[in-house]
């Protein structure tokens, strides 16, 4: 394998590849292509090793879909991952992110996420299939200012 990793906005024919990955880390891909999601891709020998999404509703955002094969993990692929996809949000005039989680509230906590009510969320983000009903009501919330 070569050790050169490609961060990149992922296209229409890495959509399967990355459904599948996110299947491989049971995270939800089924709304991948319907939903307003911008997803960014890790890449290593034609593989992809990492997303990440950004669900833009302006000044608000969702991060959505991050995700590290197992195999990839502890390389820093996942922290370089989320943060280009925050870097993108903030240039999109997103202002603040949430995110949902039912497993990774430690790492998204090292990101500079913090937990929040589920009342607290404004309602562009209340409204996403993601939240309303792809993610299960037991999911911490996170809000992260950028």
């Amino acid at each position: 394998m070569s050790s050169i990793v490609q961060y990149r906005l992922a296209g229409n024919r890495d959509i399967a590849a990355v459904q599948h990955l996110l299947q491989l880390c049971a995270l939800p891909a089924d709304d991948l292509g319907k939903s307003p999601v911008v997803l960014f891709a890790a890449e290593q020998d034609g593989e992809i090793l990492a997303c990440a999404g950004i669900e833009p509703y302006p000044p608000f955002g969702l991060l959505r879909s991050v995700a590290v094969h197992p195999d990839a993990r502890g390389r820093g692929i996942g922290h370089r991952i989320t943060q280009m996809a925050i870097d993108y949000a903030r240039n999109q005039q997103i202002r603040t992110l949430f995110l949902l989680t039912t497993t990774a509230e430690h790492y998204f906590a090292g990101q500079g996420f913090q937990p929040i009510d589920r009342q607290h969320v404004p309602a562009s983000i209340a409204a996403t299939e993601e939240f309303r009903s792809i993610c299960p009501s037991t999911a911490v919330v996170m809000k992260k200012d950028i």
